[in-house]
């Protein structure tokens, strides 16, 4: 008898920034738990170019050689292989140490969905601290003693134990034990108030990865899931270098939008902007001089762009020197390794991100 192979369900990650609509820097392997179980269960993870698929043998007639109908959770690490990605999305920068991000078709409600992240599209509500399966966590409380409860994913009690806090102390370094437990997603309640949301896992916590996929299923209809990720939108900001044309000031120079990039990314009415032979002119504010003695001058685009793998064109540099003007037309984009923060007191700080590309004339 003929064996077929057929889908149980893939995943598409979609992302805004490359010209496919699709990631492609991403790696996907199931767990070693995750490897064992579809192993017995006769399945294979296949990558392709908008994400993964995992399949299983089927008799010719299409029923399984291996079927299940029991809650199967089925997880895949997801590595980062290139470095300037976090630059590519829009994601949140991560306020603590050690954390990835969790994506599951089990919704916050308990409800399945085809989406896997919090929202619409990946947000700050899909990252989660990653530990390891034993650790110890600060117990906190203003009262002598309290009620620690672990719950796993499914939001089921795995574990529930009093603390006694010494005398004249607040808080006590509870001992997590998940070690028994499968690797997965956990959250930790003092007095029924919820104080930690982790993900346990010794193999993950070596491996660092960008994130953990969870799909749980309970037999083998074919489903398709999907993750968004939105490019970012940054100020492009030009740094002009007179390197040849020494006596270039601030003054000489003007940076021309056209008036379909203003009329498709700029706020407020594009009739309120004035054009010249359709394009918005952005004149310099100032002028610095690097070490090398040579001027330079920041031309900062008024309102974010988007960063992207698809080139934005039209963007020209009008120059006057000696008397003569010129122009440099469709000015390179910024690369995605080029990314800076507005800084505070010489430190990065707030949500206002620049793009730096560096003309030399």
């Amino acid at each position: 008898m003929l064996n077929v192979f057929k889908e149980i369900f893939n995943v598409e990650l979609f992302h805004d920034y490359y010209s496919s609509g699709y990631a492609d820097d991403l790696k996907y392997a199931p767990t070693e738990n995750c490897r064992q179980l579809m192993k017995n269960l006769g399945m294979f993870l296949r990558k392709n170019n908008k994400g993964f698929s995992v399949s299983y043998i089927s008799d010719s007639d299409g029923n399984a050689i291996k079927p299940f109908s029991e809650k199967i959770v089925f997880s895949f690490i997801v590595e980062n292989l290139n470095p300037y990605f976090a630059n590519k999305s829009k994601i949140p920068i991560p306020t603590e140490k050690n954390t990835i991000y969790y994506f599951s078709n089990l919704s916050h409600k308990g409800s399945y969905q085809t989406k896997l992240t919090r929202y619409s599209k990946v947000g700050a509500k899909d990252n989660v601290v990653l530990k390891r399966q034993s650790f110890p966590h600060k117990v906190q409380s203003v009262n002598p003693s309290v009620t620690v409860e672990i719950k796993n994913l499914h939001k089921e009690l795995i574990k529930s134990e009093s603390v006694i806090f010494r005398k004249d102390e607040a808080s006590y370094p509870y001992p997590v034990d998940l070690s028994k437990h499968k690797p997965g997603l956990y959250e930790l309640f003092v007095d029924g108030v919820s104080d930690l949301k982790f993900y346990s896992s010794n193999e993950a916590f070596k491996a660092k990865p960008f994130g953990i996929i969870e799909i749980i299923r309970e037999g083998l209809s074919e489903k398709s899931y999907r993750i968004k990720i939105k490019k970012p939108m940054t100020y492009w900001r030009y740094f002009v270098v007179a390197k040849y044309r020494k006596e270039v000031t601030k003054d000489d120079l003007k940076l021309c939008i056209p008036k379909s990039i203003i009329e498709k990314y700029f706020r407020g009415n594009p009739k309120n902007f004035t054009y010249v032979d359709d394009k918005f002119e952005i004149e310099p504010k100032k002028q610095n001089t690097n070490s090398e003695g040579y001027n330079v001058t920041p031309i900062i685009v008024t309102q974010r762009l988007p960063l992207q793998e698809e080139t934005i064109t039209g963007i020209d540099l009008k120059i006057k020197t000696n008397g003569t003007n010129y122009e440099i037309n469709d000015l390179p984009n910024p690369s995605v390794k080029n990314i800076s923060r507005n800084e505070v007191r010489g430190k990065p700080r707030g949500s206002k991100f620049y793009s730096d590309i560096y003309i030399y004339i």
